[in-house]
């Protein structure tokens, strides 16, 4: 998230077009970590930190948080969680098929050394795929209700950031119940078939950070 309503994009063009010494800068900044359902775009998991930071410690956390509120079936995650600890800990410790892509370090063609890395390498989940719906939040969330906040300590930023998180969910809640409300007017056996079909749907998590 931004700390003003300047964007990086305009910074970077007006430092390079003029010796002025810049007066806006961004050594630390508002950073949302979530994890959103990619079925209908709810945050199920979200927490407010302090940028810049490295995401990989934050992957026990954040599944923790998933895991205490819904059932995850397979989890989808950005390369910057990748490491085979994080493998191990979903995967052996919560019983959640992780796929995470093994990008992490230098780029090269040999394959990684450890077991669930190495998997990753050699065979690409097709569900992967689905892990832009993260990108989706942070669209919805950035068009919807602002790409900065306005608070001007770390604190105030943090809470107004999880703000925008409840926001964006009660957003979708309400719009979902007024569809379902004029659906089920319309076609009384609308909610039995559509409970139906959604037991038979598996659920994939996706979470990313948003910065």
């Amino acid at each position: 998230m931004d700390t003003s309503r300047a964007s990086r994009y305009f910074v970077k063009r007006r430092k390079s077009c003029t010796k002025v010494e810049e007066l806006v800068a961004y050594r630390t900044f508002p950073k949302l970590e979530l994890v959103c359902d990619c079925a209908n775009h709810l945050i199920l998991c979200a927490f407010a930190t302090i940028g810049p930071m490295v995401d990989l410690i934050s992957f026990r956390r954040l599944l923790f948080g998933t895991l205490r509120r819904v059932s995850v079936d397979t989890l989808l995650a950005d390369a910057g969680y990748d490491t085979e600890s994080n493998h191990r800990f979903a995967r052996d410790g919560c019983h959640v098929r992780s796929v995470i892509p093994p990008l992490l370090g230098r780029p090269t063609d040999k394959l990684p050394s450890t077991p669930h890395r190495r998997l990753m390498k050699r065979y690409r989940d097709h569900r992967y795929g689905q892990r832009w719906q993260a990108e989706t939040v942070m669209s919805m969330i950035k068009r919807n209700l602002g790409s900065f906040v306005a608070a001007r300590s770390d604190r105030r930023r943090s809470v107004e950031v999880m703000l925008k998180v409840l926001t964006h969910n009660l957003m979708l809640i309400v719009g979902l119940l007024a569809w379902v409300f004029y659906r089920a007017i319309s076609d009384p056996f609308f909610l039995h078939s559509a409970f139906r079909a959604r037991r038979g749907l598996n659920r994939s998590t996706c979470f990313q950070p948003v910065f």
